[in-house]
């Protein structure tokens, strides 16, 4: 169990690299994640459209099975993540659309992945139950629940 911006220090934040570390530990909760939110929107980092929290709740369960980063594509092309095989095809195309960025430290997703990559990248991920979506929750809270009267 993680508990998000718990963990991510203030000069971890001015660099840019909160969202990224909130994003692994919702990754490394797999296949199951609960995420309990409040009643703030959160923080939008500089040259983002949408909150950390935002984010992390796209990331979690909105995705549509295409993820932004692995943190570790060896276990998938050599078949050692829940015993699944994948064709030529699949491991080239992770191969290629799933570079390894040194600065973070993990494989991100290129911003020019083609359509047929795309759906190739869904039906990798659809085959593994970590990356179910029906694993992964958010709730949120309602400040009418709370109030006391």
């Amino acid at each position: 169990m993680s508990i998000l911006r718990w963990g991510v220090t203030e000069k971890e934040a001015e660099s840019g690299k909160a969202l990224d570390i909130c994003l692994d530990e919702i990754d490394s909760c797999r296949p199951y994640f609960l995420g309990l939110l409040g009643h703030r929107y959160g923080w939008i980092p500089a040259g983002h459209q949408h909150s950390i929290t935002a984010q992390e709740v796209y990331h979690g369960v909105l995705h549509g099975n295409i993820l932004k980063q692995i943190v570790d594509l060896r276990k998938i092309l050599e078949e050692k993540l829940e015993g699944v095989s994948l064709s030529n095809e699949q491991k080239n195309t992770l191969t290629r659309c799933y570079p390894w960025d040194p600065a973070k430290n993990k494989y991100v997703l290129t911003e020019d992945v083609a359509d047929e990559e795309k759906e190739i990248i869904k039906s990798v991920f659809q085959r593994y139950n970590i990356y179910q979506r029906d694993r992964s929750f958010f709730f949120f809270r309602t400040e009418a629940l709370s109030r006391q009267y």
